[in-house]
């Protein structure tokens, strides 16, 4: 990872090292390619369509129930099931778009006036009947009513992928915490907490483009909010983890919009 004009920029190198002999001196040479690109397309390639075939064969699955029924308020609520995940399918399409035009610069912040309260209670709504949710419960803590200035689709993505990598990270009967505290007049805190521990040789990478504790099919999840954060919310993004309290994540942006390096 690099950073260039104040921007976090990460690399991926196929690295080559070729020993030779000159005037009885030995040396070695190595060669750094730039697979970074490449990389990232065969990796987002991967997590786009391992989601939708997920998404896209459980739509198929209840439909195929519907057909077979002749129980009218089971066919509702199969029905009802494959809309959620038609929702579910079209935001993970939305999701890698946004994703890819974030890495190329072109995403573009549009600011508005949100209230913290309703922003943590639609993402508890996104997920609390997405199958990562199954058997676990998502907590929202209320605070004070709080206006502030930020993007509501780039907010919601980052508070969204936060809940689903600790709901993923969660066993059943297991709860996800979320809620927000005012710093200062002009911070605003934003956190999302899960039971499980991470661990330390893992926390040391959480944030690289490439890495994933999940298959290879999987990953970018943290390395999108850190992205989405920093370069658009122009805000901060950590996390805590310990065996005793478990893990939190923490999004830090400003009550403005103007981002925290400005005030």
């Amino acid at each position: 990872m690099a950073t260039i004009e104040g921007k976090e920029l990460s690399y991926d190198y196929s690295v080559t090292a070729s020993p030779f002999a000159y005037q009885e001196e030995k040396y070695v040479v190595l060669s750094f390619h730039d697979i970074s690109d490449e990389k990232r397309r065969r990796v987002l390639e991967r997590i786009f369509f391992h989601d939708i075939m997920n998404t896209a064969g459980g739509i198929r699955g209840f439909l195929d129930f519907v057909t077979e029924s002749n129980n009218t308020s089971e066919i509702k609520e199969f029905v009802g099931i494959a809309n959620k995940l038609s929702e579910n399918l079209l935001d993970e399409i939305v999701a890698q778009r946004q994703l890819l035009a974030a890495e190329r610069g072109e995403l573009k912040s549009e600011p508005k006036t949100l209230e913290a309260n309703a922003v943590l209670n639609e993402v508890k709504n996104h997920l609390e009947h997405h199958f990562v949710g199954q058997r676990k419960q998502i907590i929202v803590e209320r605070g004070a009513e709080t206006n502030f200035m930020s993007d509501p689709v780039l907010l919601k993505r980052v508070l969204i992928n936060l809940l689903k990598n600790a709901l993923e990270a969660s066993r059943d009967g297991q709860q996800v915490t979320m809620g927000f505290e005012v710093l200062s007049e002009y911070v605003l805190h934003f956190w999302v907490h899960n039971q499980t521990f991470i661990h330390r040789k893992i926390q040391l990478q959480i944030f690289q483009r490439s890495f994933s504790t999940k298959d290879q099919s999987r990953g970018l999840g943290t390395y999108s909010i850190k992205l989405l954060t920093e370069q658009y919310l122009k805000g901060r993004v950590d996390f805590s983890s310990e065996q005793e309290t478990g893990t939190r994540f923490n999004v830090y942006i400003s009550l403005t919009g103007e981002g925290l390096s400005d005030q």
